[in-house]
Parts: structure tokens; C-alpha cells; sequence
């Protein structure tokens, strides 16, 4: 047993204080099927090399009474069939198997098929929603009038723009004006439902159609005892009936945290390969918030038995209407207008 893997009652899931090879056995024989044929990208065949390395993993999980998540989370994720890929931060383990530069290239070559990043706003929006925000940053306009401006600004937009300048209207009614001397009196709760649900909920929610984000920390309808602290929800008639997402949320709590948010990366990876299984998904977003940065993650059924995860985006979102200006760099919003792109693609 990987009897290492013990949380701290501080900020976690009550229900789920271990991770053990036997948390995860009800995930190691269920996987989906894509068709027959091997994941080849290039003249590498990846599912060969895939199960090469899976051996290596369960061998080393029957001869280690325990096994630090922070150094195996890739190689645990693999117990499951999944291939974790993060550019540069590869195990060591993967990049004897696979090489570091075939894993780095294989990343690449997932995100950039998944995201558009020459997505944005035209030059005018762009520069009137700056004007906008930066004057309200400033006290030269009041929210209300910064509000009702760019609600103005939406009625020539798309859809996915008009989403975003929504969840920043969002934001501006309640972000605090000036950020907290001391975050750490700040609770989880708080965290998201100040500082990141009103994006999110125009993101990666649209109640009209039908898809909802829950903060439930409650176990989801696709089973296993592990709670997600958020489900993305498709709704039918008066009923929720299955998840196409998830999310996690940790407050900051300096290097100590390592290991909860390597934890909560690896749930984050189950939850979505559970929710392709069960809702026969071509893929599933998942988020990840620590403090006041959020991650972006992508799940995908890319060949029969392996479910590629992998990061497609990093934020920091602001801790006031000070810091919203920054916010809304050029880089930021093509990251948000892709990540809405995806999840409505999915």
C-alpha cells in the first residue's frame, strides 16, 4: 500500500484521507475504445511505449511500501491509463521510456490540436474595454457606469467574446477595491465564489444551454468515493445527468501545499477519464485553483486504453479592481477566449 499518500484535515475531502493502488483499482481495468488501431504520432508508436511503461509502474508499486505523489504522480496516473504530459516538467521515469523530447513534442503537438490561440478581441473592443476598466481601476468611473459600458460593448460581439466581457462585468461588481493586506484569512469558500466563479460561471457555464457549474464537493454521478470541490453539469428536464467537467480549489498555503495540489492534480485526471468512460465524451475540461492562480487541463480518449491530460493554460486572476487592468492583458484574454473555444468544442 502507498501508505504515504495521508492529507491533512486542514483544507481537504473528509471522505478520502488515503490514495492507495486500491483507490484506484476500480479505474485500472475500465477504459474506453477508440478503435483498434495503435496512437501513433509520428514514427512512434505511443500505446507500444505506453505499455511498456506501465509495467515499470506496477512493478515499482510492488516493491515500495510507499512512494512520495509528488516525484509519481505521472507514473500513478499511468495505473490508471493515463498519460500525463506537461511540457519540461516530465518524471523521470516517463522520459527513459519515452524521451524527453518525444513527451515535449507530443505535448505540443496536443495542446496546439486542441487550442486556438488566435482567438481575441478586434483592436476597437480591445481598446474600449481597456479605456473602460482602466478609468474604473483609477475611481474616474464608478462600477455601475463601468458595468452598463461594457454590457453596451457586448451587443456587437460573439458569442464567446460577449461570454468573457460578461464574466469580467462579473467580476467588477465583486472584486474588492483594494486587495486584502493578509490573503490567508481568505477561505476556500470566499476564493471562489469572489474571486474566480463569476468568470468561470460565463466561461465554462451557460444555464440556457443547459450546462451548469456546481461548487457541490460532493461525490459525482459518475461514482468512485473521491469528491471534486466543483462538477461542470449537463442538465436534462429537472434532473443533472452527467459531468463534462471538473474542478479543484486549494488557498494558497506556500511550499507545504505541494503535495495536496499534486493530489489534486491526479484526482482532477480521474475525474475526467471517469466522466469520458461513463458519458462517452470525446473529451473533458478540468481546473485546478491554488491561491489566486488557476490552471487549465484537457482530458482526452486518444487511443483504445490511454487518456491523454495535459495543461492548456495558467492564469492569475486579480485580488481587486486594482489589479484588473492586468488582468486583461492581450495574452490573457486569447487564454480565456481558447479555453471557452475548447469546452463548448468538446
Amino acid at each position: 500500500m502507498l501508505d504515504t499518500y495521508k492529507t491533512n484535515a486542514a483544507d481537504t475531502h473528509d471522505n478520502d484521507n488515503t490514495i492507495s493502488p486500491f483507490d484506484l483499482n476500480p479505474c485500472i481495468d475500465s477504459s474506453g475504445d477508440v478503435g483498434d488501431g495503435p496512437w501513433l504520432f509520428g514514427s512512434k508508436n505511443i500505446t507500444r511505449l505506453f505499455e511498456d511503461y506501465q509495467p515499470i509502474v506496477q512493478s515499482l508499486v510492488s516493491k515500495h511500501e510507499a512512494l512520495p505523489l509528488e516525484s509519481y504522480i505521472s507514473e500513478l496516473a499511468a495505473l490508471t491509463h493515463i498519460l500525463v504530459l506537461n511540457k519540461h516538467q516530465h518524471s523521470p521515469i516517463a522520459k527513459k521510456v519515452f524521451s524527453d523530447e518525444l513527451l515535449d513534442d507530443l505535448t505540443e503537438f496536443m495542446v496546439s490540436e486542441s487550442m486556438d490561440y488566435n482567438l481575441s478581441l478586434s483592436e476597437q473592443q480591445y481598446m474600449a474595454m481597456a479605456k473602460i476598466i482602466n478609468q474604473l481601476s483609477l475611481s474616474k468611473a464608478t462600477r455601475e457606469n463601468a458595468f452598463i459600458e461594457l454590457s453596451l460593448m457586448t451587443s456587437s460581439m460573439n458569442y464567446n467574446e460577449r461570454r468573457l466581457v460578461r464574466g469580467i462585468t462579473n467580476l467588477i461588481q465583486k472584486l474588492p477595491k483594494l486587495p486584502l493586506k493578509d490573503n490567508s484569512i481568505i477561505s476556500k469558500s470566499e476564493l471562489w465564489n469572489t474571486y474566480f466563479d463569476p468568470l468561470l460561471s460565463c466561461l465554462i457555464c451557460d444555464p440556457e444551454k443547459l450546462v451548469h457549474l456546481r461548487w457541490t464537493n460532493a461525490t459525482p454521478s459518475e461514482g468512485r468515493k473521491l469528491r471534486p470541490d466543483a462538477v461542470i453539469s449537463k442538465r436534462h428536464q429537472l434532473e443533472y445527468e452527467g459531468s463534462i467537467g471538473y474542478g479543484e480549489a486549494k488557498v494558497n498555503q506556500g511550499s507545504s501545499s505541494r503535495y495536496f495540489l499534486c493530489m489534486d492534480t491526479l484526482r482532477l485526471a480521474i475525474f475526467s477519464k471517469n466522466a469520458i468512460d461513463v458519458n462517452k465524451l470525446e473529451g473533458a475540461l478540468a481546473f485546478q485553483i491554488h491561491g489566486f492562480c488557476i490552471t487549465f487541463f484537457i482530458s482526452r480518449l486518444v487511443s483504445n486504453g490511454i487518456y491523454a491530460f495535459y495543461e492548456v493554460a495558467n492564469l492569475h486572476f486579480p485580488e481587486s479592481l486594482e489589479d484588473l487592468p492586468s488582468f486583461i492583458s492581450l495574452k490573457n484574454i486569447t487564454l480565456l477566449l481558447a479555453v471557452n473555444d475548447v469546452f463548448w468544442r468538446l
